[in-house]
């Protein structure tokens, strides 16, 4: 039986402002899946990856992670420290991430809480490598384009090999090169990873992910990759439509 990395259980988030981000979101997410996510601007994706990095707290509702309640996580500091060892996040905007006088420096920033001497520089080279960065090392991360630091907020994680990496718009900037890097990676470490990937990109989506739901504040669709874009499209048939709502109902 799949063992569930993460839980969310009526996970509604309200901002200071009052708006509605999410409502009510119930899913699983399995050990080794690639779960996309996928829906309309200002549907809640990025909102939803914050709160499963615990970045950000839900204002109401449960999140589990491998059957820990995420309450019983912040309030200890070494399982925080663990949590944020196991899990990563790649932020939509990757100048989140890149904050060192160097690449080679902001993708050696994680692990060398981690790790030292060879068993650091290796984790450094095989991230950059994976990305095809290696010439990048010694560019000051504000001299790169958009799709040259996309690759390198994408190694400064690899470097920390997490289990779980979360994907906000991963393929946004990048070059016809650097969107397959990207698929080959995810597909070199599907099964060994688990990866949740909100994007816009329904060729990227359809490449890589094993299923995906479709978010508009609240989970409107779960299943295969071609049936959550065709729901989302409007494609199917009225009679197919309620057929995958009921499985959906179901589900929860």
């Amino acid at each position: 039986m799949e063992m569930a990395i993460f839980d969310l259980i009526d996970v509604s988030y309200t901002y200071p402002n009052g708006r509605t981000a999410l409502e009510s979101v119930s899913l699983s997410v399995y050990e080794g899946e690639v779960l996309g996510v996928i829906g309309p601007n200002g549907a809640g994706k990025s909102t939803l990856l914050l709160i499963m990095s615990l970045l950000i707290t839900p204002t109401s509702g449960e999140i589990l992670f491998k059957g820990e309640n995420f309450r019983r996580i912040l309030e200890d500091e070494s399982k925080i420290y663990d949590f944020r060892r196991r899990v990563q996040l790649v932020f939509q905007d990757p100048d989140v991430q890149l904050f060192s006088s160097t690449v080679k420096r902001d993708v050696e920033f994680g692990p060398m809480h981690l790790k030292s001497g060879k068993e650091l520089e290796r984790s450094v080279s095989s991230a950059l490598r994976l990305m095809e960065i290696e010439h990048l090392a010694d560019r000051h991360p504000y001299e790169l384009s958009g799709g040259e630091k996309r690759r390198a907020a994408i190694a400064s994680v690899l470097s920390i090999d997490p289990e779980v990496i979360l994907m906000d718009e991963p393929t946004a900037d990048l070059d016809i090169r650097g969107r397959e890097i990207l698929v080959e990676l995810i597909q070199r470490m599907r099964r060994k990873k688990t990866f949740v990937i909100s994007s816009q990109d329904a060729d990227f989506i359809l490449r890589t992910a094993d299923r995906v739901i479709l978010l508009n504040k609240k989970v409107m669709f779960s299943g295969d990759p071609e049936e959550a874009l065709r729901f989302a499209r409007g494609e199917m048939a009225p009679i197919e439509m309620d057929a995958m709502k009921w499985n959906l109902f179901k589900s929860h």
